[in-house]
């Protein structure tokens, strides 16, 4: 039988709560760093930053750590759509033939995919580092029961 989760349950889920919070909180460092800079550049560090987090605080749950890693990512990547927007704009505004307007629209919808793929991927690779750095330590943690 098929079982269907409705979204508040998905969404409450655990393995959802972090990747909303640290995903949003990644985004909102790299969507403000973005806005201040001139060289309009996305800087990711923040999204990888997220994903090892993520990959430390679900160390045991080797499956479930990628799959935080992968939707803090994807949740990060909202300063991508972010900067697609306003490359639609100006796609746009410009005055060209019709064909070149699709043209660059479908280019720009490559782009974005691309981009949340790489978003996706950083956040993956960062949990998967913080899975293994959160094994390293955990053997050098003394027991808390003695033998």
């Amino acid at each position: 039988m098929i079982r269907f989760r409705t979204l508040q349950n998905e969404l409450t889920d655990d393995a959802w709560r972090y990747p909303l919070l640290a995903g949003l909180v990644s985004a909102s460092y790299t969507g403000f760093h973005y806005w201040q800079s001139s060289s309009n550049v996305l800087h990711m560090e923040a999204v990888f930053v997220a994903g090892l987090l993520g990959g430390v605080l679900y160390h045991g749950r080797e499956a479930e750590s990628r799959r935080v890693g992968l939707r803090t990512g994807v949740v990060s990547a909202l300063p991508v759509l972010w900067k697609s927007l306003d490359a639609f704009t100006a796609i746009f505004s410009f005055t060209q033939p019709a064909w070149f307007s699709v043209v660059q629209v479908v280019l720009v919808l490559a782009l974005t995919g691309f981009g949340v793929a790489l978003s996706a991927l950083l956040g993956m690779g960062g949990a998967l580092l913080g899975e293994w750095l959160a094994g390293k330590i955990d053997g050098f943690r003394p027991s808390a029961v003695g033998n």
